[in-house]
């Protein structure tokens, strides 16, 4: 399947009767490490799926050119997936024993620009991963866990999964994406043409996954938690790479990064 107008990626199967041992290795992973006990299926592809996955790379990559293959460079495989969570909708997500493949859910599939959304979102993710591969945010970041923590005011409570004080080797990923959220918003506002209205539809104001109405206003508050209470542990390209971000949130136009 094509994530970019350069650039394909593996479209995950089942393999299922498969006997090649990678086959294996990546369905054990998948249900060890990324399923964890929670109740889900990798699904077979259809060529629906695949067609909606193409139309909603393409409408990322029609608004953001620069920014859609950038983080389409960091995508190795796509795979669908029903994970049946409760109390909450599962969007999307990744693992890192399984680099570089995301899984999307049908319903997060559905319309172009919610696909956009979460595949530029998890897209981002994947790209912080590499980044922090070759120069470290941080200067030692395995000792975070146990440092300063960042609270997150718009989790009311805090749960083993969704604890609502964040180590800072946690808040730099929720920060990279909301940073650049706030410059999809603004692309919805300034680049949705006739022709991209034509061809991937009109985006859902009212789809209350989208994070990036709330882009701006937490992009701020994280990147100023990461420096403030970061310190010492924070290398210089961890404190240059946060002060970039915060400029360009910073430098886009309030009436584009408001709701």
């Amino acid at each position: 399947m094509r994530v970019a107008p350069d650039r394909e990626s593996w479209l995950c199967s089942t393999g299922r009767g498969a006997t090649a041992p990678l086959g294996g290795t990546f369905l054990n992973t998948f249900e060890r490490d990324f399923l964890r006990g929670v109740p889900g299926d990798l699904l077979e592809p259809t060529p629906e799926h695949a067609r909606r996955l193409d139309d909603g790379f393409a409408a990322l990559c029609a608004l953001l050119p620069e920014l859609g293959a950038s983080v389409a460079a960091h995508y190795i495989g796509v795979g669908v997936v029903d994970v049946r969570t409760e109390g909450e909708t599962f969007l999307a997500g990744n693992v890192g024993r399984i680099p570089g493949v995301v899984f999307f859910s049908p319903n997060r599939m559905a319309r172009p620009w919610r696909f956009a959304e979460t595949a530029l979102h998890e897209g981002l993710r994947l790209k912080l991963f590499d980044i922090q591969w070759s120069a470290s945010i941080f200067a030692a970041p395995e000792g975070l866990a146990d440092g300063p923590k960042a609270k997150v005011p718009w989790l009311k409570w805090a749960s083993m999964v969704a604890p609502n004080e964040w180590a800072l080797d946690r808040a730099p990923g929720a920060f990279h994406v909301y940073a650049h959220l706030v410059l999809f918003q603004a692309a919805l506002r300034a680049r949705l043409t006739p022709e991209l209205k034509e061809r991937f539809g009109v985006p859902e104001s009212d789809d209350p996954p989208s994070l990036y109405r709330f882009g701006a206003e937490r992009a701020h508050y994280l990147g100023r938690q990461i420096l403030d209470r970061g310190g010492d542990e924070l290398t210089d390209h961890g404190r240059e790479f946060v002060s970039w971000l915060l400029e360009t949130v910073a430098s886009v136009p309030e009436e584009a990064a408001r709701v």
